[in-house]
């Protein structure tokens, strides 16, 4: 994967991430594992890719995969500005 890469559709990279987090809840039900391990788990699958956090990061993936979240830190960052003036 490439720097210039992006999906064609960001509702797919979106669908991959729900099923890993899917498949990764079901890994930690299995080992009846905390979450600290499971995320030991994900990270080391994770450091044997390169790249992906860098698309994960772009806002219009945020927007999707987080929604709640990316409104609340756009009112949060709202407020901020009220409260700077």
């Amino acid at each position: 994967m490439t720097k210039d890469w992006k999906p064609v559709d960001p509702q797919v990279l979106v669908d991959a991430w729900e099923e890993l987090k899917d498949c990764a809840e079901g890994i930690q039900k299995d080992l009846a594992c905390p979450d600290e391990e499971v995320a030991k788990i994900l990270r080391s699958v994770a450091d044997s890719f390169h790249g992906v956090e860098e698309v994960l990061d772009k806002e219009e993936v945020k927007a999707v995969i987080h929604p709640q979240r990316n409104n609340q830190n756009q009112s949060n960052n709202q407020n901020q500005n009220k409260d700077e003036w």
